[in-house]
């Protein structure tokens, strides 16, 4: 196994604690003080760290669990059909892994999906289904 620098325990820990931080700024206070692209990239190179020295991964980074307990003031239910997102795909290659990880998700490889994308709005998912068109 490969040898941790002491400077790189340090930076994994100080990456830890920052998106710690924003997670609860984000989710449970519902001020996020982060830029969503600075999030992503303290993400990322957390990421590449936790892989170039796995004895360091812990079952409580952030890479490990999803955000933080959401406000309670938002009632979670549990959606018929999957919401799916696009990982925080920032190329065209990441767009095309998405779309080879969702055929697969759902047995359907080989076959051509057609996707709708929209502006993201942050802090708030929601599905719509409209069951009567004459509205």
């Amino acid at each position: 196994m490969t040898q941790v620098p002491p400077e790189k325990k340090k930076r994994i820990a100080r990456i830890r604690r920052q998106l710690a931080q924003a997670n609860v700024d984000y989710y449970a206070q519902d001020n996020p003080r982060l830029l969503d692209s600075e999030y992503d990239r303290l993400f990322r190179e957390l990421e590449a760290l936790e892989s170039q020295y796995p004895q360091l991964k812990t079952s409580d980074s952030p890479t490990q669990r999803v955000g933080e307990e959401p406000i309670e003031a938002f009632e979670s239910i549990e959606h018929s059909v999957p919401m799916l997102s696009l990982s925080n795909a920032a190329n065209e290659a990441e767009v095309a892994q998405f779309d080879r990880r969702m055929q697969e998700a759902l047995g359907r490889e080989g076959v051509a999906a057609e996707y709708f994308a929209e502006p993201k709005y942050d802090g708030l998912a929601i599905s719509l289904i409209y069951k009567d068109k004459a509205i």
